[in-house]
């Protein structure tokens, strides 16, 4: 009996790709290493730590509340308020990264959040505002602003499909 010309043949791997096809199922299983090990993307650990960076930063809006209230504009209302949103809202949007259902969204709503924070963070420079445990030098306080940008762009890539 010849084989097929392939490297592997196994009757229950093509059954199952004759299956899903017939049932015209675009369901791939995730790809595998050499050791059986899954294959990770840097994208995907990108995408993991941006979500660990958005849920710890914003579970610190619940944990240290007035230090974010002190930075905030005082042309704005509801400091507190606003606060509290910015950091569930951040925590969602996080978390909402680690899905590839809501990914897309998530890290529209960081692009946006990352936008909407500006003023606060300019209010911290400009005003040399500092946390109470600790000081920041004002080079630090500056280099913030531009910092948004590579957020930005760290939620637009690894947001992406693909």
């Amino acid at each position: 009996m010849a084989t097929p010309n392939c490297v592997f043949w196994n009757p229950w791997s093509i059954a199952g790709r004759l299956s899903t096809t017939a049932l015209g199922s675009k369901a791939t299983a995730p790809e595998r290493t050499g050791r059986g090990h899954l294959k990770t993307s840097s994208r995907s650990i990108s995408r993991f730590a941006l979500a660990l960076v958005m849920v710890v930063a914003g579970s610190l809006h619940f944990a240290a509340t007035e230090a974010y209230v002190a930075i905030m504009p005082a042309y704005l209302p509801w400091h507190r308020e606003l606060v509290y949103l910015s950091g569930g809202l951040e925590i969602l949007f996080g978390l909402g990264l680690l899905w590839r259902r809501t990914r897309r969204l998530a890290g529209l709503g960081l692009i946006l959040l990352f936008v909407a924070v500006l003023p606060a963070n300019f209010n911290m420079a400009l005003h040399d505002i500092q946390p109470a445990s600790f000081h920041i030098p004002a080079a630090l306080l500056w280099a913030r602003l531009p910092f948004q940008l590579v957020l930005i762009f760290w939620a637009w890539r690894v947001s992406r499909p693909g």
